[in-house]
């Protein structure tokens, strides 16, 4: 008789090889990887909110990066995601980052969380149209650039391109509860 799957196949964070050189916390990433199963995210998505973790800040909620904005005036990004000022929820404690990091994805409000991402790839023409192929991607790859053009949205097209990869990547080193699938 065939094992049958379970539902939500898991990252073992605790042995998990970026492809990207990137330092990571295990345990942050397994609080937030619960936290998806939690909400009963599908592969695709759940996947596309690690990858983008682990590359913006490595899991830690306490990250901060300084960078210039696009007219070259120094900003501070901060948290799970390295949120802009605007968008920071103002709180260092991981669970409330991914409260707020869940609720504002799931929004029907595109104004504050959804944008169409710029320039590059993947092309969106609305923020409701990158939110909607973000939650109906059916691979990681494809959900990894729509989360990050519409609502993480970092500067550069390779950036996207690489949390793309690292969630494929991801895809191949998932887990049933018993071992690997």
């Amino acid at each position: 008789m065939a094992k049958k799957k379970s539902k939500h196949r898991r990252v073992d964070f605790s042995t998990y090889k970026p492809i990207h050189d990137r330092g990571f916390n295990p345990a942050y990433m397994e609080q937030l990887q619960d936290s998806l199963i939690a909400r009963n995210y599908n592969e695709p998505q759940r996947l596309a909110f690690l990858s983008t973790a682990l590359h913006e800040s490595g899991g830690d909620p306490k990250a901060v990066a300084k960078g210039k904005d696009k007219n070259g005036k120094p900003v501070k990004f901060s948290g799970l995601y390295q949120w802009g000022d605007d968008r920071f929820p103002n709180s260092w404690n991981l669970g409330d980052q991914i409260h707020y990091a869940l609720e504002s994805a799931e929004s029907n409000d595109t104004k504050k969380s959804w944008t169409d991402g710029g320039s590059g790839v993947p092309y969106i023409r609305r923020a409701s149209e990158g939110r909607e192929a973000f939650w109906n991607s059916e691979n990681p790859y494809d959900a990894t650039l729509y989360f990050n053009k519409g609502y993480v949205r970092p500067a550069e097209e390779q950036t996207r391109i690489n949390r793309a990869e690292e969630a494929a990547n991801m895809a191949k080193n998932l887990f049933d509860f018993g071992g690997p699938v």
